[in-house]
């Protein structure tokens, strides 16, 4: 489901100039098998929450998303306040794949809202079943993380690709009557 212009410039601006301001917070990501993906990075869950945690402005979107699905009140426990940035720096790519291992002993799976608060110049376009979503800054998906395949193209150019994420435990037939 896309949510065209879900954060405002203001605040995707805020979230930002928070990655700037913390590059710490940002970590080398690694595949299943435990290798390096040199070109992607993502949020250290364990930095995050023992220093300056996440900025206000990621729980007043994290607000806006569980007033517009009231359905998401349990975020995912194994990102701190369940959430999660992504960055793509140029060359990067993020393979199709399924995020099986974001499911619950009650059944429930995990939707992502996955917000672009930098596009790359070109390249880093989302695609989920096989269908491409193109967005703009500011633009957000909801999709099930872990039933729907996803990924996005390499980046091109020298701006990364950057996406903050805010996940969501769930009845799976709770989500599909959206």
């Amino acid at each position: 489901m896309t949510l065209n212009d879900f954060v405002s410039v203001g605040e995707w601006q805020s979230l930002l100039e928070w990655c700037d301001a913390h590059p710490e917070y940002l970590c080398v990501s690694h595949s299943p098998d435990g290798e390096p993906y040199p070109l992607r990075k993502i949020s250290c869950s364990n930095a995050i929450a023992a220093g300056a945690g996440f900025p206000a402005v990621a729980y007043e979107i994290q607000t806006r998303i569980r007033e517009r699905f009231p359905i998401l009140a349990d975020t995912l426990p194994r990102f701190h306040q369940g959430m999660a940035v992504g960055v793509l720096l140029p060359g990067g790519e993020f393979a199709t794949h399924t995020d099986e291992k974001f499911r619950d002993d009650a059944g429930r799976v995990c939707v992502g809202v996955n917000a672009l608060i930098q596009a790359p110049e070109s390249g880093g376009v989302l695609h989920i079943d096989g269908v491409d979503h193109p967005q703009q800054a500011g633009d957000a998906v909801a999709f099930m993380l872990s039933e729907q395949p996803h990924g996005v193209s390499a980046v091109a150019g020298i701006v990364p690709r950057v996406v903050w994420s805010w996940r969501f435990m769930v009845e799976r037939s709770a989500w599909e009557s959206q």
